[in-house]
């Protein structure tokens, strides 16, 4: 039940962010050779903001895909494996004899 509920969520939130996306590509687009008033165009602006936003999303992406690996790798038993291999060795932890 509680699965079913989080996969709807992620679901919408995925449609949001493309329907997002388009609109703000074909908004560019579609105003790209509009004729400007001058300093204070409000067309310029809203191309500029949506310009920020889908350099914005970018961020968004990047932080979504490394907390998405983040949980997969605590979900798969990854963190134990790192935290072997990083934690420091000494050569008597490793009972390793130097000989001269």
């Amino acid at each position: 039940m509680q699965e079913s509920r989080i996969n709807r969520i992620r679901t919408a939130f995925a449609i949001l962010f493309l329907a997002f996306t388009l609109y703000s590509i074909f908004f560019i687009t579609h105003e790209a050779h509009h004729e400007c008033s001058g300093e204070d165009c409000p067309i310029c602006f809203m191309m500029q903001m949506a310009e920020q936003n889908l350099k914005l999303l970018r961020y968004v992406l990047f932080a979504a895909s490394v907390s998405y690996l983040f949980f997969r790798a605590l979900n798969n038993n990854l963190s134990i494996f790192c935290e072997s291999v990083l934690n420091p060795t000494t050569l008597i932890s490793q009972k390793i004899r130097l000989n001269d």
